[in-house]
């Protein structure tokens, strides 16, 4: 799952793309694997994420953005991140890439 969070305040203000996963039995709480730092991002970072198998999430983002925590390995699924300088979500989900 993906969300964006906005914080607001004196000194604290925010605004952050965070991805979660969750698992399907046990315990399911949800487990932050991305979160970026889009407040001086602009236009938005257009995050999409994509299932290349069952055990490879790729995350794709198409503006500079902060990468304030990067899982690449959570519950036996590898997690690829791929930022702007990647062509396309296509291209972050291609096998050796």
């Amino acid at each position: 799952m993906a969300r964006t969070d906005q914080y607001s305040g004196p000194g604290n203000a925010g605004l952050y793309e965070v991805v979660t996963l969750e698992r399907m039995r046990g315990d399911t709480s949800p487990v932050e694997v991305l979160t970026l730092d889009e407040q001086s991002s602009r236009p938005p970072i257009d995050l999409r994420l994509a299932w290349n198998t069952p055990t490879k999430l790729a995350i794709y983002y198409t503006q500079p953005a902060t990468i304030n925590l990067q899982t690449v390995r959570f519950a036996d699924i590898d997690i690829v991140l791929c930022g702007p300088t990647t062509p396309s979500l296509e291209a972050c989900t291609t096998p050796g890439k």
